[in-house]
This record gives C-alpha cells, sequence and structure tokens, in this order.
C-alpha cells in the first residue's frame, strides 16, 4: 500500500480553495517515531512529506513536520514519547487564524478515539466533527468552510494571515458584537496563543 501523497495531491488539485504548501525545514522526526503512525495514514504522509497545509484560503492551517515556523505536531503537541502533552486527551493536528483548533480525540468523552474535535476560538468545550482526519483534510480543500465559519463572517478580515499568527479579536469573539462585526485585531503569535488555550483548559474541571 501506498502512501497518501497521491490523495492528498489530488485533493489539493481539485480544491475550491486556495492552498498553499508550507516546507519542512529537515527530514528528522518521522510520523513512526513521533506517533507510531504508518505514512499510509494521511497523518503520516502530511507529517513526513510537508511541514505544514495552508488551506481553505489560508483559513485553516495543517501541521506537519518540522518547519520554520515551529508549528509542526511535534512542537503544537510538546510530544514526548508518542504523548501528546500540551492538550489532555486530544491531538491538535491544524488551527485557524481567529484561534480555533482541531484535534483528533484520544481520551475526550463526547466523542470516540479517532474523530476529530473542534475547539472554537469562543468556547473552552470540545466538539466533535463526527469525521476522520482523512475526511477532514478533504473538507478543508473542497467542503463548504464558510458555512462552517458563518457565525463570524462580519467579522473583519484583512489580507493574507501568516502561517504562524492568528487574529486577537477586541473584544472578544465571545462577545454580543460578534454579530455587528465591531470589532478590531491585532496579529498573535499562534504558538503564544496555543498555550493560553492549553493552560485555561488545564484548569478548568
Amino acid at each position: 500500500m501506498e502512501n497518501a501523497l497521491s490523495l492528498i495531491q489530488a485533493w489539493i488539485n481539485n480544491s475550491r480553495w486556495k492552498v498553499q504548501i508550507i516546507s519542512r525545514t529537515d527530514h528528522n522526526d518521522r510520523c513512526d517515531s513521533l506517533l507510531g503512525l504508518s505514512e499510509h495514514s494521511t497523518l503520516g504522509t502530511i507529517i513526513n512529506h510537508v511541514g505544514g497545509i495552508s488551506a481553505a484560503n489560508g483559513v485553516i492551517r495543517h501541521f506537519g513536520g518540522n518547519n520554520k515556523f515551529n508549528l509542526s505536531v511535534k512542537c503544537v503537541n510538546q510530544l514526548k514519547d508518542k504523548v501528546p502533552n500540551a492538550f489532555k486527551g486530544v491531538l491538535v493536528v491544524a488551527d485557524d487564524i481567529y484561534g480555533g483548533l482541531f484535534g483528533i480525540n484520544n481520551s475526550i468523552p463526547v466523542a470516540k478515539p479517532g474523530v476529530m474535535m473542534y475547539l472554537p476560538p469562543d468556547s473552552y468545550v470540545w466538539e466533535s466533527l463526527d469525521v476522520g482526519h482523512s475526511a477532514f483534510v478533504n473538507w478543508t480543500m473542497s467542503g463548504d468552510v464558510a458555512l462552517f465559519y458563518k457565525k463570524y463572517e462580519k467579522v473583519p478580515v484583512e489580507g493574507n494571515i501568516p502561517f504562524d499568527k492568528v487574529l486577537d479579536y477586541n473584544p472578544p469573539l465571545w462577545a454580543e458584537s460578534v454579530k455587528t462585526g465591531n470589532f478590531k485585531y491585532i496579529l498573535s503569535d499562534s504558538s503564544q496563543m496555543h498555550k493560553i488555550r492549553a493552560q485555561i483548559l488545564e484548569q478548568l474541571p
């Protein structure tokens, strides 16, 4: 059985959205040593062959192998002995420009292991997406991403957001003014925002 590279490339070629590949900086930390994954899997192929994938016109960013942004699957999850240590019970594999996180469930009780989860930017409760990782990656290439983010359609976004930045809004996205789009934002480092969200989750009961 071959790796999933041809499949992923076909998704990219047929994408209704702009897709950008983030290069790997080296070929260390292969998927088998990091997670015990086979390259036959979509995630294994992404880790081994690219540093990341910016999909859906840059709205969703998939993490891969080592890259210049220090936003690899290994770094984001603080992997040690094949176990993610940043977010309890979830392997984070992507984020979005609003600060939301996408992860593969390991032990969160709201979904079966292996199911994709989403942590919205305005919530600290993981939500099940009811699909596996491969289907999720395909959806970011050709699915109705605009409908998924319809709640934020009035929230301002200007230009192309870098792979390592998230939109840090004032007031925050959970505020009532999300309905009017009366927001201002700055660009904040994704890594720092991930750490803040992980710390808050850790403190919750």
